[in-house]
C-alpha cells in the first residue's frame, strides 16, 4: 500500500482506491470508487461479490494493471 503496509490479498473497494492511489491529489474517494465501478462494468477489472460487498484479489488487480500498462504502451507506440 502507499503507506508501506503490505497489500491484502483480498481488497475492499476503498482499499483498492488506496492501492491504486486514486485518492491522491485531494480527489473525492466516492469519485475514485466510480472509476473502479467503471472498470468493473467494462469488464476490465473483475470483482467477486462476497455478501453485499465486492472484493478484489491482489492477483486480479495486478493483472488489471499489467493490461493497462500494455494498453498505454500500445497507444504510445501508435502515436
Amino acid at each position: 500500500m502507499p503507506d508501506g503496509t503490505p497489500a491484502p490479498t483480498v481488497m475492499t473497494e476503498l482499499e483498492l482506491v488506496r492501492f491504486l492511489r486514486l485518492d491522491e491529489e485531494g480527489r473525492d474517494p466516492s469519485k475514485a470508487r466510480n472509476s473502479i465501478q467503471h472498470y468493473r462494468e467494462k469488464r476490465l477489472l473483475r470483482g467477486c461479490r462476497i455478501g453485499r460487498n465486492v472484493r478484489y484479489t491482489l492477483a486480479e488487480v495486478l493483472r488489471f494493471l499489467e493490461a493497462k500498462v500494455a494498453e498505454d504502451n500500445d497507444r504510445r507506440a501508435r502515436a
